[in-house]
């Protein structure tokens, strides 16, 4: 029961020191990961399937960072609603579910795109030309 009300009180104490600088380095490193992302991985990605998935990946890290010094406002400022314990449960948990659909899809549904790709152009080759 302790822990119930741990989470779901809707008037946490304030955040100490060391936790907010630690919230806040975690949502700032977000936006940064977001814009290494955008600027330096994206150009250097040959492939579109991988264009893709890190495009997705810098919109999430780019949200999550923005979600994060959001909570962490409304955690500083003592508004009970949105600065409960709850929301960065809730946070983790599409973390988690994200992060695992996000490595599926670079380790079975994009190569196996590539390999169905692959047979579609040599298919192409052999395939008689419209004149």
């Amino acid at each position: 029961m302790a822990l119930f009300q741990y989470w779901f009180s809707l008037t946490p104490p304030p955040l100490s020191g060391a936790r907010e600088a630690l919230w806040g380095m975690m949502g700032a490193a977000s936006v940064v990961v977001a814009l290494l992302v955008f600027r330096v991985v994206l150009p250097k990605v040959q492939w579109r399937g991988y264009q893709r998935a890190w495009t997705q990946f810098g919109w999430f890290a780019g949200a999550n960072g923005v979600v994060l010094m959001a909570l962490l406002f409304f955690r500083s400022e003592g508004v009970p609603v949105f600065g409960a314990r709850f929301w960065v449960l809730l946070l983790a948990g599409i973390d988690l579910a994200w992060g695992l659909w996000w490595v599926h899809g670079m380790r079975v549904r994009i190569p196996a795109q590539r390999v169905a790709q692959a047979g579609a152009e040599a298919q192409k080759k052999y395939l008689q030309k419209k004149r």
